[in-house]
């Protein structure tokens, strides 16, 4: 299932984005994905709260993207559903940075070979 599933406000404007304010990666991941549906100017509506998001989906104000993890108890209670996206919008370069000077401990540094290793997904 992907995100165009989803029920649409219009099919010219595309379904509202419930958003935190700008800066948000989840945003303009999802400014992103609206646009490529052809969803420019679909309207947005900033929460605050992770609580706040999932209440106004749960009311259908509008969908979101957020990480799996979570959103998965209130898909679990029926409030919400969960829509797979597609692999070229499901994927997300996530850097991993560290001061240089900073002190590197046997765990850090287990933990940046394992990252060095393993190019899989690490899901959150």
């Amino acid at each position: 299932t992907s995100l165009a599933e989803l029920r649409a406000g219009t099919p010219e404007s595309g379904p509202t984005a419930l958003v935190f304010r700008t800066g948000c990666t989840y945003r303009q991941r999802l400014e992103q994905i609206f646009v490529d549906f052809g969803w420019p100017s679909a309207a947005r509506f900033e929460l605050g709260t992770l609580d706040g998001m999932i209440g106004c989906v749960a009311a259908d104000m509008g969908v979101t993207l957020l990480p799996r993890a979570v959103v998965e108890r209130s898909a679990m209670n029926g409030s919400v559903s969960i829509h797979a996206l597609s692999a070229s919008h499901a994927r997300v370069e996530t850097l991993f940075i560290q001061r240089c000077a900073g002190h590197r401990t046997s765990a850090l540094c287990g933990f940046a070979a394992c990252l060095k290793q393993d190019e899989d997904v690490i899901a959150a």
